[in-house]
This record gives C-alpha cells, structure tokens and sequence, in this order.
C-alpha cells in the first residue's frame, strides 16, 4: 500500500509540475519561453487556460491529502516512547 502510494505522489508530482509549467503566466513566463508569446492558449485552445488551472488546483489538493494519508499509514505502526534512563559507570574493581 505504502508502495503504491509513493510511486503515485511521484507521478503526480511529476504532472503538477509539468501543469505549472505550460500554464500562461502574467509574463508568459516558461510557456513562452518555448514558443514565443502562444503558450498554453494557441496550443490547448482559448479555454485550456482555466481548464488547467482548475485541474492543477484539484491536483495539489490530492497531492496534499495524498501526502497526509501516507505519512499517517508510515507512522502507524511506530510509537514514540522516551529513552532508557542511563545507567551509572560501574566502580572500578579494588586490586
């Protein structure tokens, strides 16, 4: 469970910035670094913009809960419990 959990925040961290990064920004930022002033709205088309920035919004909150969930299922099975009390030098033998 843990297993599949991990390769799929991978995954999706991999998607959201891939998201990010084609999203038109105020400057045009990275999208129109690769192709001039175009970015995300000549390629995907003129409602690609607020398509993606809503399926970027609803990616991070899973990536979030997602996050919250395993590291809940990882910590399950340990309990924090205070360290031994050290023990005193043994006295040195009397020769």
């Amino acid at each position: 469970m843990i297993t599949v959990g991990r390769i799929l925040m991978t995954v999706l961290g991999i998607v959201l910035i891939l998201l990010v990064l084609i999203q038109r920004g105020k400057g045009q930022g990275l999208a129109g670094a690769f192709g001039g002033a175009g970015g995300a709205g000549s390629l995907l088309g003129t409602k690609a913009g607020s398509f993606i920035g809503k399926v970027t919004a609803w990616l991070a909150a899973l990536f979030i809960v997602l996050a919250i969930v395993l590291n809940i299922a990882f910590n399950a099975g340990t309990s924090v419990t205070p360290a031994p009390a050290p023990t005193p030098p043994a006295a040195p033998a009397d020769p």
